[in-house]
């Protein structure tokens, strides 16, 4: 039968307290109502802003990104961080990425993820400490080998309205596998692709994924490659698009052809 923590003696509820992250004690403390549960009580700080979190092997350097002030030495004093509107994260992997989240809690918003070592259990980790974000942003990895599935990662980010994945490997049956999975609250997916993994797809693909996703959904494919005989598949895919859409008057299609990039924006009208 579970022993209450209340009831231990107080230096074992004090040694729970050194043996605790801060954020543990935080929540104990909360939990119970009390300090007491682990005493002494744990100090917060309220923050709000945009902070990076940029890791290496030996140490993981947080910054106030917009202020550009010196590195946080969240370590100094135990505080717990509450809050933080946007986090980027770079150059994490699965055996580091917990530490900093010792210290900060609740970040919110919006998280972006930059040259990550991505793989499963990586994203089971982040989803354990951003629990309530409505943005999530993948940008490059270093596991060339790890394809996402985008079910995968909303089951995790349930909360997520915009879904961003740019050089990011996805698997290839992404957009069947979406249309399975009815229960999320996507409202923009923004995707990187090459010609030839748009090859993969006919205009109509795009035109049934779009059906059946909620009114004002938007789906935007930056399209990017250098050879010449891509660009001239880039010149003909877009007005492809456009006149494809034509005849769906619930759909809308807008593309942008830049030097070296070809961006299709796909919205499925609030009407």
């Amino acid at each position: 039968m579970p022993y209450p923590i209340a009831k231990l003696a107080y230096g074992l509820r004090c040694r729970l307290h050194e043996l605790a992250t801060p954020v543990e004690r935080y929540r104990l403390q909360t939990a119970a109502g009390t300090a007491s549960i682990c005493p002494p009580i744990q100090k917060t700080e309220t923050i709000s802003g945009y902070f990076k979190f940029d890791y290496n092997d030996s140490n993981t350097i947080v910054k106030e990104a917009w202020r550009g002030i010196d590195p946080i030495d969240y370590r100094k004093d135990g505080i717990v961080y509450d809050g933080c509107d946007y986090v980027q994260i770079i150059n994490a992997k699965t055996h580091n990425f917990d530490e900093p989240f010792e210290y900060f809690l609740n970040p919110s918003a919006t998280v972006k993820l930059t040259n990550c070592d991505i793989c499963q259990q990586f994203i089971e980790k982040l989803s354990r400490v951003f629990t309530s974000n409505h943005t999530v942003k993948f940008s490059k990895t270093t596991n060339e080998s790890f394809k996402l599935n985008i079910p995968d990662l909303l089951t995790a980010f349930p909360r997520a309205e915009y879904l961003t994945l740019y050089e990011v490997p996805l698997v290839e049956t992404w957009m069947a596998d979406l249309k399975k999975f009815c229960h999320h609250n996507l409202s923009s997916l923004e995707l990187s692709m090459t010609v030839e993994q748009m090859d993969m797809f006919l205009a109509d693909d795009f035109v049934g994924f779009l059906n059946i996703q909620k009114k004002d959904f938007h789906l935007k494919i930056v399209v990017s490659d250098n050879d010449k005989l891509k660009r001239l598949q880039r010149s003909v895919l877009a007005p492809f698009f456009r006149q494809k859409f034509k005849s769906h008057p619930t759909l809308k299609a807008y593309t942008s052809n830049t030097p070296g990039f070809l961006v299709i924006n796909l919205h499925k009208l609030y009407i």
